[in-house]
């Protein structure tokens, strides 16, 4: 195979089967190294936990620009999606990483454009934390990164979602799916009534 003739790799599971279906994580870095294929787009679908793995996985593709991970319905677990937000908004397209307490982590994702993450078929899950996404793109590195998620007003917090609307005032590239009507999440969110704000952000402190 010549280098860089896979361009796109695209793997699906069954995100109804509750049977764990693994990531063939060893079989696609062999696959990697022996070809020397540099991926540009990936996408997952039906990631079920744990996916330790896949964060390897991610580590040995620099070159990928567009990637999608969509997580099996059930799956409940935030804490692996911050740890790989946290890696990319650390990583400053090109290569270099900001470090953080004289440790100096590897590059993680440099030339990633577009990030598509959701949880499958189920309102009440949210593959990561919301009230971070803010935090990364105000530290600056990586603004140009397009964010693609659905979301519902159960997992944002006012404030957070306030914070979302005036990053893409300012540019920054989230297009966020309401879950409940298919529409634009943020759009929604700027026809809202203050006694409806005031109605979303009792609901969700409600469930934290």
């Amino acid at each position: 195979m010549e280098s860089n003739q896979l361009l796109h790799l695209d793997i699906r599971t069954d995100p109804y089967w509750d049977i764990p279906q693994a990531i063939p994580v060893t079989t696609m870095l062999s696959l990697f190294e022996r070809s020397g294929c540099c991926l540009q787009v990936l996408s997952l679908v039906g990631i079920a936990p744990p996916a330790d793995d896949l964060s390897n996985l991610l580590q040995a593709m620099p070159s990928l620009e567009r990637l999608s991970l969509f997580f099996k319905m059930r799956w409940m677990d935030a804490a692996f999606m911050d740890d790989i937000f946290n890696r990319i908004f650390r990583t400053i397209p090109g290569g270099d990483v900001v470090s953080l307490e004289g440790a100096t982590p590897k590059p993680f994702l440099p030339n990633l454009q577009i990030l598509d993450c959701r949880a499958q078929n189920h309102q009440l899950v949210t593959p990561f934390s919301w009230d971070r996404i803010p935090q990364h793109y105000r530290q600056g590195h990586r603004r140009s990164l397009t964010l693609k998620s659905s979301a519902s007003t159960i997992h944002i917090k006012i404030g957070t979602a306030l914070e979302l609307v005036q990053l893409v005032d300012e540019g920054v590239d989230l297009q966020i799916v309401d879950k409940e009507t298919g529409l634009d999440f943020l759009e929604k969110l700027r026809n809202l009534t203050s006694k409806q704000l005031a109605d979303m952000e009792f609901r969700t402190a409600r469930r934290t």
